[in-house]
């Protein structure tokens, strides 16, 4: 009996060290947070991605204003994917993403929602990643490899599924990008139709460069 009860902490202790290691997620630095004011609660989550050579990346969560403050109601998500030259803070900084949703919401032209801004980048391994630096224009465009959209499932929606009270479903996902994220945003809802209810596309980059015809398990025809 004491032999399975060891086993069975150990079994436990080696899972808990297993999770821990697989994100870090905590309150927003106080760089994020001078960029904008808001009325939310910002967290970024650093993760383990999938993707050879490349160890982990980050994403920028907006909550709710209440959301810890009722544990059973649980809220819809938008992830949303910045562009070229962009990363997962890009629209904070240009595109004031926290005062319009807050404004929205004071309004009531918007419901509660869970805002992810994840980095969409390709990155050529961790030495290239430098804590989810932007990428030059010219490269983000014509070095599409795919990776960032071929882990998207289950590295970020899955992940953000696991650590927030989400719609786990279809019917609570919506998913938009613009320029090159807006290309990612088309290619990531067709193979995957049944992740995403609501599609939002701004100026998107629609046909992929010659880089992606080599990783047709991504892109594929999906443009004739």
């Amino acid at each position: 009996m004491k032999r399975l009860l060891t086993y069975a902490l150990l079994t436990v202790l080696l899972c808990s060290c297993g999770t821990a290691a697989r994100y870090l997620r905590g309150p927003a630095s106080a760089e994020i947070l001078a960029r904008s004011g808001n009325d939310g609660i910002i967290e970024v989550v650093d993760y383990r991605c999938s993707e050879p050579g490349l160890s982990k990346r980050r994403m920028v969560i907006y909550l709710p204003p209440a959301y810890y403050e009722d544990s059973l109601r649980r809220y819809p998500v938008m992830y949303l994917l910045h562009g070229a030259r962009g990363n997962e803070v890009t629209w904070i900084d240009y595109g004031d993403a926290f005062r319009i949703l807050d404004s929205l919401r004071r309004d009531g032209l918007a419901e509660d929602f869970i805002l992810v801004q994840p980095n969409m980048n390709n990155y050529r391994g961790d030495e290239d990643y430098k804590d989810g630096h932007a990428l030059p224009a010219m490269r983000a465009f014509w070095l599409l490899d795919g990776e960032a959209e071929r882990y998207f499932r289950q590295d970020v929606v899955l992940l953000v599924d696991s650590l927030y009270r989400t719609i786990p479903s279809k019917e609570g996902r919506a998913l938009a990008g613009m320029s090159s994220g807006g290309l990612q945003a088309i290619h990531l809802s067709a193979r995957h139709p049944d992740d995403f209810d609501y599609i939002g596309l701004f100026s998107p980059y629609v046909r992929p460069t010659f880089a992606a015809w080599g990783h047709p398990d991504v892109y594929g025809s999906l443009w004739r």
